[in-house]
Order: C-alpha cells, then structure tokens, then sequence
C-alpha cells in the first residue's frame, strides 16, 4: 500500500510538472514527444546548413561581420552550435548574435547569444552587447568579450526589439561596441 502511494504521489508531481491531470498525462507526454522530435528535425536541418542554413541579417561596421539571427521556436541549448557554425563562417572578425523565443518553465521566454570571432573580441563585447540588449526587454545577460547569454524579460517587447535586431547591433557597434 506504501508503494502505491508512493507511485500515486509521483504521478499527481509529474502531472503538475507538465501542467496535467494524471489521467491525460499520455496524451500530454505524447505531445511532448511529437514536439520534441519536431524540434529536433529543425535543429538538424538548420545546424546541417541545409534549405540554406541559419536565416538571418548581415552587415559590416569597421571591418566586423556582424549576423543578427531569429529563430522564432528554439531549444536553448541548440543555440550555441548554431551561433558557432556562423562564427566560423565569418571568421575572426565575426560577432553573430542569436535571438530565440525558448520553451520555459512558464512558456515561451526570450534568450539571446552573442559570439565574438577572436579579432571583432577586441573591440566589440558579447557581454556588453548582451547586457544592454537584454535590458531593452526588461531581461538580464552578461558575459564576456568572446560569449555572452541573457534572456528573461517581456516576451512582447522582445519579439518587437528583435524585429530590429541587426539595427540594434550596427547601432550599438558603430557607437563603440563596448
């Protein structure tokens, strides 16, 4: 009877976690699956390059390449690759900032990446990038000069400063990057 209850009290704390009743946690988790995979096809395909690879805006200041870059639906931790594989596209003198609406603990949250080449480190800062960025949503971020990340804030407002996103960065790296 113990270990009933125990089960009974795990399954009524998943259910919660996944914001379900006990009874429909099947179907709620085989949408999750389903949703998963989906996602995971998008990783793929945008990581592999392939149907053109990362969409997004590019511009030059001072010699830097900078890429400004949305994805409308992302896994957070898919973030990073996909900012890497840019950079090496670029190269030293890239800075390539990702921003994404995420899958949160509460729902779709703002995240935002930034990456510096080694030569466009010296004069523009992810984590000053990061920090200012994110405070034009009401999010927090910070890092250092070659990585930085932040998210949080108004989803509303983001999704409106990341609609000029590449303007932003150019703004931001013609007044001194820094």
């Amino acid at each position: 009877l113990a270990a009933w209850r125990e089960e009974q009290a795990f399954m009524v704390g998943v259910a919660d976690r996944l914001k379900s009743t006990v009874v429909d946690l099947p179907v709620r988790v085989g949408k999750l699956l389903e949703r998963e995979k989906e996602l995971q096809k998008k990783l793929e395909k945008a990581i592999s390059g392939a149907g053109g690879g990362l969409a997004g805006v590019e511009a030059q200041v001072s010699g830097a390449k900078l890429f400004f870059g949305f994805l409308a639906e992302a896994d957070a931790a898919a973030l990073k690759p996909l900012a890497d594989k840019k950079l090496a596209e670029l190269g030293p003198l890239g800075f390539v900032v990702l921003a994404a609406s995420v899958d949160g603990e509460d729902g779709p949250k703002a995240s935002l990446l930034a990456l510096a080449g080694k030569d466009a480190a010296r004069t523009l800062s992810a984590g000053a990038f990061v920090k200012a960025a994110t405070g034009a949503f009401g999010g927090r971020g910070g890092g250092k000069a070659d990585f930085a990340q932040g998210g949080g804030g108004d989803l509303g407002r983001f999704s409106a400063w990341a609609g000029g996103g590449i303007g932003a960065l150019k703004a931001w790296a013609e007044a001194g990057g820094q």
